[in-house]
């Protein structure tokens, strides 16, 4: 997983360079110019044609010697105003009508590379450029996200970095897209959209993202109560019996009170208009965020309880759980067992060689006989082998069901060159996968059935599970992307 983390980021950043590359090549190419969009004033009473306004308009700069006019063109409606940086400076272009006597003022800067830059609609030297490589940069990096998510061996997706992967692709990848539309509309209808309209969608990518995946937001929030109340049918009432439910309110209620802050009539200040904008941004951040680390979570735990190794297995360790007063197995638990000894028959029938159940799960206070021996006399009783059944009946939690089969099977051979798999129930196998790797265990994992309405909510245990462990991390990145919303945020209102 290093390795081709390590390989990712070498391609990012040879992609970064390359893009910025490309960007200094077309700045280059555009020279020291830049056209500036200027409406026209109503049509002069008698005049036949807009050309005539022409003569009609008196552009000068308010400070000499740093920008120039190269050309002027009507057309419908708006001027364009080619002019070139010649020294490093401020100036304003002051246009004055004279049937008017109505005057426009158009500030700019010049910067020390001849850069120029335009206070009214945020229009710089090459700017189409430049934001055509920030928008390719970005979909090209999820395109790469995606294929190394794609490319991840079993027992490399159980990692906190693949649900980043994951999850972060569908993000930048979604940003991109929303970038696409604003600098479309720059390069056909340059007088009528402005670069600040590309900002907006760089510190509204948490919305523009929002609104692209609502679709998956409302099938999962339809899907995740139908299973909870199927659930609640079949057990008491209790809050993580209900968790799919809450979680789903609390995200269709989110987008809602988000859309209608964005789509808000507002009548205040300027300055109280683009604090709502801000406060909308930086909401729809963190809803995204933790959307789209629920989005990585899914695939990956879906992709790990639908995994299927190949026939080349030497132990099969089975995660316990609680069983029945009688000693006989919970559906849940013997769903569990099933898996492996589904595995461990087709690797016989198809390869000849016979793998070892390991049985893994100590004794309870209110349990009559540790986990690995209920589990253990149901696995003989299929017609598995005695000599092929190894019990590991001292752990207490997943954990150490890793830990302690993974010092059984030192015992008995070398563990690198043994090839391992950990058998539980679907919903559990990415993050039985983590504690696998935590105890230094390269295994894959396999995944037993249960109930259709039980799978949902106990993955969002999962999922919640999964984040809060990660904290720290989620917190550190998440204000990341707000320091970015806030500074393009100031960029536009300043």
């Amino acid at each position: 997983m290093k390795h081709k983390l390590k390989k990712l980021s070498i391609k990012i950043g040879v992609l970064a360079i390359i893009i910025t590359m490309f960007c200094v090549i077309a700045r280059i190419a555009v020279g020291n110019t830049i056209t500036l969009y200027q409406f026209m004033i109503e049509k002069p009473e008698g005049a036949a044609e807009w050309v005539e306004t022409l003569d009609n308009m008196e552009m000068s700069f308010e400070q000499e010697g740093i920008a120039l006019i190269e050309k002027v063109r009507l057309n419908d409606g708006y001027a364009e105003i080619r002019i070139r940086a010649i020294s490093p400076g401020r100036t304003s272009l002051n246009i004055k009508h004279k049937d008017s006597g109505t005057v426009s003022t158009l500030p700019i800067k010049c910067g020390r590379l001849l850069t120029i830059y335009s206070w009214t609609d945020g229009r710089f030297t090459g700017d189409v450029f430049v934001l055509s490589g920030v928008c390719l940069f970005c979909l090209l990096t999820a395109l790469m996200l995606l294929l190394t998510f794609i490319k991840l061996r079993a027992d490399e997706l159980y990692s906190y970095k693949s649900i980043f992967i994951a999850g972060f692709a569908f993000f930048i990848g979604t940003g991109g897209i929303g970038m696409i539309p604003p600098i479309a509309g720059l390069i056909t209808a340059p007088a009528t959209n402005t670069v600040f309209g590309v900002y907006s969608a760089i510190s509204g990518i948490g919305y523009s993202t929002m609104l692209i995946a609502s679709p998956f937001l409302l099938a999962f929030a339809i899907a995740m109560s139908i299973s909870n109340i199927e659930l609640l049918r079949h057990e008491s009432f209790r809050f993580r019996n209900v968790l799919g439910i809450f979680v789903s309110v609390v995200m269709v209620l989110g987008e809602f009170l988000i859309i209608v802050l964005n789509n808000l009539n507002y009548a205040g200040s300027a300055f109280g208009y683009n604090m709502l904008q801000l406060f909308v941004n930086i909401l729809s951040i963190a809803y995204v965020y933790f959307e789209c680390m629920l989005i990585g979570s899914i695939i990956c735990g879906f992709r790990a309880a639908k995994h299927v190794p190949n026939h080349n297995v030497d132990y099969i360790i089975i995660l316990g759980c609680k069983f029945r007063k009688d000693g006989t197995l919970t559906p849940l638990l013997q769903g569990r067992c099933d898996a492996a000894i589904d595995l461990f028959k087709r690797q016989r029938e198809k390869t000849g060689k016979q793998a070892m159940l390991i049985p893994s799960g100590g004794q309870g206070p209110d349990e009559s006989m540790p986990e690995a021996d209920a589990m253990a006399n149901y696995i003989l009783s299929t017609g598995v082998p005695k000599e092929c059944v190894l019990r590991e009946d001292q752990s207490k939690n997943t954990y150490q069901n890793m830990e302690f089969s993974k010092a059984l099977i030192e015992k008995r051979s070398s563990l690198p060159d043994s090839r391992v798999v950990f058998a539980t129930t679907n919903y559990h196998v990415f993050r039985s996968g983590l504690w696998a790797k935590l105890v230094g265990l390269d295994a894959e994992g396999i995944g037993g059935r249960t109930k259709w309405w039980f799978w949902p909510n106990a993955f969002m245990r999962e999922c919640a599970g999964l984040m809060a462990n990660r904290i720290k991390q989620e917190v550190i990145l998440f204000i990341v992307l707000v320091m970015i919303c806030v500074g393009l945020s100031i960029v536009m209102f300043v």
